[in-house]
């Protein structure tokens, strides 16, 4: 029989700081919070006519809606409250982002236009981009490209970093070609970088160092810093803090948190945070709440590579609190790789399936452990802690513990044989 028992932490202690040891004895384990959906809507769900595989979400500004972007271009507006299709919204080709006045958007046809009336302002002369980002901050789009079967235009035969003016639309400069494949692009935040990633073969593996590359491109003088992948391993898109304090870099092994202004200023690498949770296998996206308390990160986890039909124990994604570097909830990520905490610091999730909206708390099942001790922070909305206990064997010993962040045990909780 499964039993589910709540902390409430709150109304149990008044410290400030404290933490839940939990012990459990005799076994290998983990511990792993379990996703509390609030609505889940597969991409079926969007349309009675296949709409294609889904390929971006995100929040209107005042986060009222929720658009949806398929393959073919189609744009759909979700209810964020039930996940419901509201509409299907007629001429916009999709949207990349919204500008920062929120009264333009750019879609996939590479235009910008009027929200949410969808009057044209202005295209860029290109049709396809491998990765790109849009900083209206220095007024750019800079996308990378690799060779595809129809070229469109004579530069777009090579591979490349093309730059765009943002007000005239026009193809300004390129940052040289290489015989490479490029797999990613971004901007620092205030605008003075531009980051290169990518790989010399035709398909990169994400954890061959030999193989691949990171350019820092200073845009006023178009001055190239180049970085050993050992050094600045990037293999997704970074992200920074809303506070701009923080950098966060996916990578592989390791997820890394570096000092933001050190790095925009003048490309210094000082990391405050360095975690390696995946054993080896790249970690592919970061994100920040919007308090700039905690980061996400996503990514394969490969402890057990014997087991490849153990599906726990891929495409794990971890919340990390930054005031403390711990781990403190993971969650698992079956609705895609992509996330965006909204202002209730619930999680916006999606992949090419389904879009969904996870609760932030802290749910841990204890028979999913693997190690023999862990410990467990609490739901910052709430100060409640949920353990469900599974399937743990009866008679195993059982101990859990209240503990202020130095160690120091303040209450045990339980301490016996469970049953």
């Amino acid at each position: 029989m499964k039993q589910i028992t709540k902390f409430n932490f709150s109304k149990l202690l008044t410290l400030a700081v404290f933490v839940l040891v939990l012990f459990v004895s005799g076994q290998q384990a983990k511990a792993e919070s379990q996703d509390e959906t609030i609505w889940r809507t597969p991409r079926e769900n969007l349309s009675d006519i296949d709409a294609g595989p889904i390929i971006k979400v995100l929040y209107t500004p005042d986060e009222q809606s929720i658009l949806v972007t398929t393959t073919t271009k189609r744009l759909f507006e979700l209810d964020p409250a039930t996940g419901k299709v509201r509409r299907e919204i007629p001429g916009i080709a999709g949207v990349i982002q919204f500008s920062e006045d929120g009264q333009y958007v750019y879609t996939y046809n590479f235009e910008k236009v009027k929200w949410p009336g969808g009057e044209l302002v202005g295209k860029f002369p290109v049709q396809g981009l491998t990765d790109f980002k849009i900083n209206e901050k220095v007024g750019l789009l800079i996308g990378v490209y690799n060779f595809y079967k129809e070229p469109l235009h004579p530069w777009e035969w090579k591979r490349g970093v093309f730059i765009f003016d943002l007000k005239t639309f026009q193809l300004i400069d390129t940052l040289g070609f290489k015989d490479c494949y490029y797999m990613g692009v971004d901007i620092t935040h205030n605008g003075k970088y531009a980051i290169i990633y990518g790989g010399y073969a035709p398909y990169p593996q994400t954890h061959d160092y030999d193989t691949s590359f990171t350019d820092v491109w200073e845009l006023s003088t178009m001055t190239l810093h180049s970085f050993s992948p050992k050094t600045l391993p990037i293999w997704g898109d970074i992200s920074v803090s809303p506070d701009g304090k923080y950098l966060g870099v996916p990578g592989a092994p390791y997820v890394r948190v570096y000092d933001n202004q050190a790095f925009s200023n003048d490309l210094t690498l000082k990391i405050i945070y360095e975690w390696n949770p995946c054993y080896g296998c790249a970690s592919d996206v970061t994100a920040f709440s919007p308090d700039s308390r905690y980061l996400l990160s996503q990514g394969e986890n490969c402890s057990y590579p014997n087991d490849p039909n153990d599906s726990l124990n891929m495409n794990k994604t971890r919340v990390w609190d930054l005031k403390t570097g711990k781990l403190v909830y993971v969650y698992h990520a079956y609705m895609g790789n992509h996330f965006i905490f909204n202002k209730n610091l619930n999680l916006l999730t999606y992949g090419t399936g389904a879009v969904g909206l996870l609760k932030f708390g802290s749910v841990v099942d204890v028979s999913d452990l693997k190690t023999a001790e862990e410990t467990l922070y609490p739901n910052p909305t709430n100060g409640i802690i949920t353990i469900k206990n599974g399937q743990l064997i009866a008679g195993q010993p059982l101990q859990i513990t209240i503990s202020d962040i130095s160690g120091k045990t303040l209450k045990i909780l339980y301490n016996g044989i469970y049953n």
